[in-house]
């Protein structure tokens, strides 16, 4: 072990988290913009941690429920940031949690691709390390299955197989080999000698005191956001037991005033205190070195609240949506309204374009027009088909009523009004407008409605014409 390289060190880390009241999820957006401080209490989970591990060093981190392990753990691994102090990392980093990282839905072998990608390693690299990652990871047939179906000790195997084989230099496992059967726990320590003995450095959350004792070289404990120790397994592990078995034979009632008392005091805290701790801390210091650790705290990393111009930004976009809002429920354009914003409120607001109204009114207006043509030409056309259904009435009552007979050689009016009963005048009504001092054979000429005499009398006369 390379005693001379510090391959993970951190000086002065606080991590603090915003508590919004209870039942105010809708109060986030609020808190982003910095409208929501009132309410919101800070909550200092780590408080001023400091510590250093050196290559090839397997250090354990302990403490109870609470304590800010796991806070710890992510912050190393990046996966979110500090709200004070330094953290320095020489080398690449990979985390294993229970299911961390994992797609409940997808397969254990859709999982292994998916994280393996998500580190940088290549589909051929993949391909050749897959089978060794199933293998190792104990699942057999159950590589195929959703994840979802795994059991926490599944889960486990899956994650720290997957992680042995991204060969990184920093290893952080937060309980991943805790829920592990022995078989495959005593494989996977026997893995990370290895690691440490290639000159690995290992990180191990855990609340497995036997194998903090087995595997680990330092141990920090962790108590409500403190580093109340960090030392050898033998000298750090006892007292933290002590400390273990007190607190359980305390009664309830003592035990949860120890947990609220701890819980205020990390309400409480604040960068002011964390400055008086590390001045108390570095007695010997320079006046430099104290305005240097003020600017430093003063740059806090995790600050989730916008800044100033973002939060001008944010305003200045709302307010333009509202404008084109407004002006989407007026009669001016977005041109007119800039130019003449009192007109625009005080006329132009929540009134209809006149414009697209004068041309609606227009085509409304043609509309109607063509309308009424429409109707009064029907009007007239039925009023024509009236008159023409009624002409066509009478002439049809007036055929009805008369024969017809084509004038022979020979034929003269009298002689046809003799031959067919009727008189010369009757013949001459019902042929207005013909002039019979001129016939010729052909020619058409409506006869009377015979009457049944003159029926009579025409049959009989053309029996004795016959």
């Amino acid at each position: 072990m390379n005693t001379n390289k510090v391959k993970i060190k951190a000086e002065y880390l606080t991590k603090k988290f915003k508590l919004l009241p209870a039942k105010s999820s809708k109060n986030k957006a609020k808190s982003l913009i910095g409208s929501n401080s009132k309410n919101e209490k800070d909550f200092w989970v780590l408080r001023n941690v400091s510590f250093e591990i050196l290559d090839g060093e397997c250090v354990g981190v302990i403490g109870l429920n609470g304590a800010g392990k796991s806070t710890l753990s992510n912050i190393i691994s990046g996966q979110i940031a500090q709200t004070t102090g330094r953290v320095e990392i020489n080398g690449d980093v990979s985390i294993i949690a229970a299911s961390a990282g994992m797609q409940n839905n997808l397969s254990g072998r859709e999982n292994i691709r998916l994280k393996a990608l998500m580190v940088g390693m290549t589909n051929k690299e993949i391909k050749s390390k897959m089978d060794d990652i199933i293998e190792f990871s104990e699942l057999g047939p159950f590589i195929d299955q959703p994840v979802k179906t795994y059991s926490s000790g599944m889960k486990a195997k899956l994650g720290f197989s997957i992680m042995v084989h991204q060969n990184p230099d920093i290893m952080i496992i937060d309980e991943g080999l805790s829920v592990g059967d022995k078989t495959f726990v005593d494989k996977s320590q026997k893995k990370m000698f290895e690691f440490r003995d290639e000159g690995k450095t290992i990180l191990l959350v855990s609340h497995n005191m036997r194998t903090i004792k087995e595997w680990c070289d330092r141990v920090i404990w962790l108590n409500y956001g403190e580093v109340k120790a960090y030392g050898r397994p033998e000298e750090v592990i006892p007292e933290y037991e002590k400390f273990v078995q007190r607190f359980k034979k305390l009664p309830k009632k003592e035990q949860e005033k120890f947990k609220t008392d701890q819980r205020q005091a990390q309400l409480d805290y604040s960068v002011e205190e964390l400055k008086a701790e590390i001045v108390s801390q570095n007695p010997s210091k320079s006046r430099r070195f104290q305005r240097k650790v003020t600017e430093e705290l003063k740059n806090k990393k995790d600050n989730h609240k916008l800044s100033l111009t973002s939060k001008v930004i944010v305003w200045l976009c709302l307010l333009a949506f509202i404008w084109i809002t407004l002006v989407s429920l007026s009669n001016a354009t977005l041109a007119e309204s800039l130019r003449y914003p009192k007109t625009f409120f005080t006329e132009r607001l929540f009134k209809s374009d006149t414009r697209n109204m004068t041309s609606t009114t227009k085509k409304e207006a043609v509309v109607k027009t063509s309308s009424s043509s429409e109707k009064k030409t029907s009007q007239a056309k039925k009023t024509t088909r009236v008159s023409s259904d009624q002409k066509n009435t009478s002439s049809s009552s007036s055929t009805s009523n008369q024969n017809t007979y084509i004038v022979q050689a020979g034929d003269s009016l009298s002689i046809i009004a003799e031959n067919h009963g009727y008189s010369v005048e009757e013949i001459q009504q019902v042929n207005p407008g013909v002039d019979f001092s001129v016939i010729h054979p052909g020619q058409e000429i409506n006869l009377p409605e015979p009457t049944t005499s003159a029926n009579s009398t025409t049959e009989q006369s053309d029996g004795a014409n016959q």
